[in-house]
């Protein structure tokens, strides 16, 4: 009933006590936000005059944390127009290997809605991966990589696009675990050393000890990086030698 939340002011408009009590007042009323217990505590047992027993602290201490938080907060569908079933079928079309283009035209969705769904898609991915791959019993692990490219092909880029090294041919680099069927690791970028030991340094942080075997097409900077990640110094034990002088 609209009649329930008739108020009537008690001090003058412009007197800031009575501006801070009306903000607390309508923000009570906004479903939006949950009040502080002990602000709801202090009201009941002191009135309306238990608003400014400490008005900085009760009034203006509505932050963010205390307002109801979305069922899809920290989740891949945070902030996303689509709904649940749509963003889900988008993922598993991309997933399947369909491409963004047709993705875009069997869904009936603009492309960049398709390239929204990758990346917020891609990155929650990630963080599930960080946070259940842990000390893993790895027996063989696949080491491959493909070849891509990002925005245009190597060939084609000009002397100034060269320099960034941003675009041009790319290399998908993965670990991937043969037995269990896991991906433990993957990475993007040339086919050079530092990522291949960005590569294993990965494998090395998601697995409890050292995979038993390492498979690959016996590309050279597997190895170099194989022994930079998991190798060590070993020092020869010799017997002292008597010397006659």
């Amino acid at each position: 009933d609209p009649k329930e939340y008739i108020h009537m002011y008690f001090i003058e408009d412009n007197d800031i006590p009575q501006l801070l009590y009306e903000k607390n007042r309508r923000a009570s009323m906004d479903r939006r936000f949950n009040i502080d217990e002990q602000i709801v505590s202090t009201m009941k047992a002191h009135g309306v005059a238990g608003l400014f027993i400490d008005p900085e602290n009760a009034l203006y201490s509505l932050s963010s944390n205390q307002a109801r938080t979305s069922p899809r907060h920290s989740t891949a569908f945070h902030r996303c127009h689509l709904s649940g079933k749509a963003f889900e079928t988008i993922a598993r079309s991309l997933a399947e290997g369909v491409g963004v283009s047709a993705t875009a035209r069997i869904q009936n969705v603009d492309k960049k809605t398709v390239l929204l769904v990758l990346a917020k898609a891609g990155d929650h991915a990630r963080k599930v991966n960080r946070c259940l791959l842990k000390n893993l019993e790895v027996t063989e692990c696949q080491l491959d990589e493909m070849w891509s490219f990002i925005g245009k092909k190597e060939k084609n880029l000009d002397p100034v696009e060269k320099l960034h090294k941003i675009l041009g041919d790319a290399w998908i680099w993965v670990a991937f675990d043969a037995i269990n069927k896991i991906t433990l690791a993957y990475n993007i970028g040339k086919r050079t050393l530092p990522y291949a030991i960005s590569l294993i340094e990965d494998v090395k942080r998601v697995t409890k000890r050292i995979p038993d075997l390492f498979s690959s097409d016996q590309l050279d900077q597997y190895t170099k990086a194989l022994l930079q990640v998991y190798g060590s110094f070993a020092y020869p034990t010799r017997k002292p030698v008597r010397v006659d002088l």
